[in-house]
């Protein structure tokens, strides 16, 4: 299953965080103020984590002026460590998001199955060369997401990894200085309880706090503030509201507004998005959920101009699409479905927010084999809608679950 920050004034700051060929299948369908010419003279470029137990790397590709992808020259690039996969398909272990994070030039990377970060400069045709000294340590077991606060990594380590599961390891977030060159320098770790199930390590730059969900673990939504030291202090754990049948709802995915301080929560248990606030304690305050008409929501976005919110909705292999007009009333205005077998999970925006691509996962053993796909859809900026483009196949052994998508 399962930042680009605006200027905000000191109050809201304070509240907020508050090789494979492309196989068109619909035609395209671009925003009427799309520009070609950005796709020919700038390289865009969407890597992928193949999450390989036996050797892991970064696929490549170079988005092209209609949306379809091109294998980046030297792709998969090799990251020194291996990745991870549980053969029961539990719920838990792959509901992850943000496995990438981009700082100063410098793609990261996770290798869940040996416990190490990857580092790679990018060059200008997207093309990756790994720093000196990496593969960087996590500071625990399974490292599953990334997220960037200013100087800082924060990483979830969530200890799932089947093979590792000898050792003595518990979940929690590391947290790691980002040298001059790009390195990590491993600095503190803060502990969750055992079977927490960390899922997802959200920062902004908009505000000293990170934020995770523990699915399906603990069922909690967590906030913690960063001191000036990097070290992480939880100030937040709360249990979603109850539904009306007594049902207790379990957080996913989490995203930040850019332009209005609000948190959007998955609650993927009962098809629904949450919003919360933040106070300038770190305390969270729920202040609404709307429905979602997909099955399993699990992982969000939010458009750089804070108009639009997607989900991509794993059970029924859709995404939705809510416009922000009132951030704390989101309403879905789409809801369309992608196809194919596994589970629609990880996606990302292109920086101008043109095109949407999204990860189609094994995530069962009938999906072996006919799944691991990359669909990418046009959005209208006016209306947000989504159109479906193509598809790649991503080449990946069976038994792999590539996942996270990062978009330079």
């Amino acid at each position: 299953m399962p930042k680009s920050a605006t200027a905000w004034n000191v109050h809201l700051a304070a509240m907020s965080f508050f090789v494979a060929a492309t196989v068109p299948v619909m035609a395209d369908a671009q925003s009427n103020d799309f520009d070609p010419s950005d796709y020919q003279l700038h390289r865009h470029t969407v890597y992928v984590d193949a999450n390989i137990t036996s050797g892991n790397a970064i696929l490549a590709y170079e988005i092209k002026a209609d949306g379809s992808l091109l294998p980046v020259a030297g792709s998969p690039f090799a990251t020194g460590g291996d990745g991870f996969f549980d053969s029961s398909f539990k719920l838990g272990p792959f509901d992850v998001d943000q496995e990438m994070a981009l700082a100063n030039n410098v793609l990261y990377a996770v290798n869940a199955g040996s416990n190490t970060i990857s580092a790679f400069t990018i060059a200008e045709d997207g093309a990756l060369s790994a720093l000196s000294g990496q593969p960087f340590t996590s500071g625990g077991s399974t490292p599953i997401s990334l997220g960037v606060h200013g100087p800082f990594m924060v990483a979830i380590d969530s200890a799932e990894d089947p093979a590792q599961a000898a050792g003595d390891y518990v979940p929690g977030l590391t947290v790691s200085e980002i040298l001059r060159d790009g390195g990590l320098h491993y600095l503190s770790a803060t502990a969750l309880p055992v079977g927490a199930q960390p899922s997802q390590a959200l920062t902004t730059n908009t505000g000293p706090f990170v934020f995770t969900a523990e699915f399906p673990g603990g069922g909690t939504l967590d906030a913690f503030l960063q001191q000036a030291d990097g070290k992480l202090v939880m100030t937040d754990s709360v249990l979603l509201p109850l539904e009306a049948n007594n049902t207790q709802p379990l957080p996913l995915g989490l995203w930040a507004n850019p332009a209005a301080p609000y948190l959007y929560v998955g609650f993927v248990n009962t098809n629904e998005v949450g919003v919360y606030t933040l106070s300038t304690t770190g305390k969270l305050q729920f202040r609404n959920k709307v429905a979602n008409s997909g099955v399993a929501v699990c992982w969000l976005r939010v458009s750089a101009d804070g108009r639009f919110l997607y989900t991509s909705n794993t059970a029924d292999e859709s995404m939705s699409v809510y416009d922000l007009s009132n951030p704390e009333n989101p309403v879905e205005i789409q809801h369309i479905v992608v196809g194919g077998s596994g589970g629609v999970q990880q996606f990302s925006l292109t920086p101008d927010g043109h095109f949407l691509y999204l990860i189609q996962q094994e995530n069962s053993a009938a999906s072996v084999g006919t799944s691991n796909i990359l669909y990418g859809l046009s959005v209208d900026k006016k209306t947000g809608m989504l159109t479906l483009l193509n598809s790649t196949a991503l080449p990946v052994p069976s038994n792999t679950r590539p996942f996270g998508v990062t978009i330079r």
